[in-house]
């Protein structure tokens, strides 16, 4: 997985990822070099949305950083939020956590 990819990686993965862990590598284009993640449910709502939650893999890793957490519709299998970092740099050239809903545009 590289740029965006996540959005890509949870809808290929959505039933393995409700059914357990699902290790994925993430490629840090600006930086060459790979991470490994591991993706899994976090839970269901009342209102249709399946949360899932991304981690780093190496425990050191990820005292610095924290989960990516994201929201898909399930039965669309749409994103509809992102909390977590970002390749969005700050005006001081750093990563910044961000929160992201996107809507749906319907026909």
């Amino acid at each position: 997985v590289a740029g965006q990819g996540f959005d890509n990686f949870v809808k290929i993965n959505f039933q393995k990822l409700i059914e357990g862990i699902v290790p994925v590598s993430f490629g840090v284009l600006s930086q060459s070099d790979f991470y490994t993640f591991k993706g899994h449910e976090k839970g269901k709502a009342d209102n249709g949305v399946t949360k899932f939650g991304i981690r780093l893999s190496n425990l050191i890793f990820r005292m610095f950083s924290d989960e990516l957490l994201l929201e898909y519709d399930s039965q669309t299998k749409q994103i509809l939020s992102y909390r977590g970092l970002s390749n969005l740099l700050s005006d001081q050239g750093k990563s910044q956590n961000v929160f992201i809903k996107y809507e749906s545009v319907k026909p």
